[in-house]
């Protein structure tokens, strides 16, 4: 079978009762009666398939412009929407580098070296943040990264007194091995140390 487009058959076919196919005269421009064909708002009615009357689609008036219009008239058509096209394809593009924008811009806050650092970059990002996050994607991608930020503890200034969190699980494994040891304790699997692979 052969390739159709917009509805124009390219080779000879035959129909069944619900389909309806029409023969143009050479007063119509081929491409000129699709584009207005699609026009129409057409509602099918039936029970199984909706389909259109051939009572109703034969009183659909058609506008005959000169033939030569017809072709002016397709050009036109064709020259718009190739314009639609490449809007399309900008808008997706925009689209592409807006995404990664923010998430080079996101990805200097968890990369701060130091808090000065992360002010730095938060207030680059907060400066035009009205329009860095007005996609869902983008809003979510900057709730993840305030959590990564807050995991990292650069969300507040850290205490530096405070015990790093490597002695921290130190001191709870040979708690766990001592109370394991006297028997008091219940006997667990070994947690990975941070930094650690997992088994």
């Amino acid at each position: 079978m052969g390739q159709s487009r917009n509805g124009e058959a390219k080779i000879d076919v035959a129909i069944n009762q619900d389909l309806k196919a029409l023969q143009l005269s050479s007063e119509f421009n081929k491409q000129f009666f699709i584009n207005f064909f699609k026009t129409l708002s057409i509602k099918g009615s039936g029970m199984t398939v909706a389909g259109i009357k051939q009572d109703e689609l034969l009183g659909f008036n058609v506008p005959v412009p000169p033939l030569a219009e017809q072709h002016r008239i397709v050009a036109k058509v064709d020259e718009l929407m190739a314009l639609c096209d490449r809007l399309e394809a900008e808008q997706t593009d925009a689209g592409a580098a807006h995404a990664r924008l923010v998430a080079t811009l996101l990805g200097t806050l968890t990369q701060s070296a130091d808090a000065a650092e992360l002010a730095a970059n938060w207030q680059r990002l907060a400066e035009h943040f009205d329009t860095l996050f007005t996609t869902e994607a983008s809003l979510d991608a900057l709730k993840q990264t305030i959590l990564q930020l807050a995991v990292m503890g650069k969300l507040v200034p850290q205490d530096p007194n405070d015990e790093p969190a490597s002695e921290l699980l130190k001191r709870i494994a040979k708690e766990r091995a001592r109370l394991e040891a006297e028997g008091t304790g219940k006997k667990s699997k070994a947690t990975p140390l941070v930094g650690e692979e997992k088994p």
